[in-house]
């Protein structure tokens, strides 16, 4: 097998690293009623949950065991218009609370919440929940240890220095859960 061409294609955490030449050709489409699942360092495609109580975003392996944290589904405008729409939320009870904000902060872990001035520019790359800085795809979602009405639980998080803070790991938000048992 001979190669005609090689290209490597570097990608940092946190980031999506793609030369405009190997773009897709299609934009990703928008997409309704959408679960987002989390996935890194002891979190196996564990549900996003909202807590109707402080507007946060929180990760747990089931929202049964957390009392306070509930089901959240998505509407995910498409990569064309994602950056003059948002990404809306909409509880189990058909009520919507808001949309999804990012607190980009310079330092440290910004929180991830619902509320009615939401974030715009939150869309899929793929199935993979990222937010478009000018030009560039980001994914600095990150999970610290937290406790909620006295149960573990991951406080979902921004981290846009994209760099380690205490009991925090970096986790990819996507709408594909993980794969069953039965499968």
């Amino acid at each position: 097998m001979y190669w005609t061409s090689f290209i490597t294609v570097f990608a940092l955490p946190g980031t999506l690293a793609m030369p405009w030449s190997l773009s897709p050709r299609r934009a990703s489409a928008a997409t309704t009623g959408a679960t987002l699942y989390a996935y890194g360092t002891n979190i196996s495609g564990f549900p996003v949950l909202y807590n109707g109580n402080d507007g946060h975003l929180y990760i747990s392996a089931s929202n049964t065991t957390v009392p306070g944290l509930q089901s959240v589904t998505w509407d995910i405008p498409a990569l064309t218009s994602a950056t003059t729409t948002t990404t809306t939320a909409t509880l189990s009870n058909g009520t919507s609370p808001g949309g999804l904000h990012l607190n980009i902060t310079v330092s440290g872990l910004g929180s991830v919440s619902v509320l009615t001035n939401a974030t715009t520019g939150i869309t899929t790359y793929g199935k993979q929940l990222v937010y478009i800085d000018d030009s560039s795809f980001e994914a600095k979602f990150w999970a610290r240890s937290v406790q909620v009405d006295g149960s573990s639980a991951w406080s979902l998080t921004w981290n846009e220095e994209n760099s380690l803070e205490g009991g925090a790991t970096p986790v990819n938000i996507k709408t594909d859960g993980p794969a069953s048992a039965s499968s």
